[in-house]
């Protein structure tokens, strides 16, 4: 997937193309028990363009457009059960595995996402 700028904001700057690939296997179990593994690469571009009106002598690491963007590797495990009527329960835990981000900037965390669906 990706996330193409096109152009400038009425400050002269854009934010930098986001690139990511997936990859996952997944195992059923039973008719309502499944499981995944997953594998996810993202390349971060930087910020384009700064503000005139912020003096660089002055700046704050956090503000320099150059210290925007980067790669990261994540890999993630997750469960799904799907109830009998219709109900699925999904969750996932991801974790970064590699990062390698330009400059100074908080770098991610792991992350669990707690999911729940319902088709009729």
């Amino acid at each position: 997937s990706a996330v193409l700028r096109t152009g400038t904001n009425d400050n002269s700057y854009s934010l930098g193309d986001n690139w990511a690939a997936t990859g996952w296997l997944s195992r059923k179990f039973s008719n309502n028990l499944s499981a995944s593994i997953r594998l996810t690469g993202e390349r971060l571009g930087t910020i384009d363009g700064t503000d005139p009106n912020v003096g660089m002598a002055t700046m704050s690491p956090t503000n320099n457009a150059a210290f925007s963007g980067g790669d990261i590797l994540s890999g993630s495990v997750g469960v799904n059960y799907l109830f009998s009527n219709g109900h699925r329960l999904a969750f996932e835990y991801q974790i970064p595995l590699d990062q390698d981000l330009d400059g100074i900037q908080m770098e991610r965390d792991n992350t669990l996402t707690l999911g729940w669906q319902y088709a009729w």
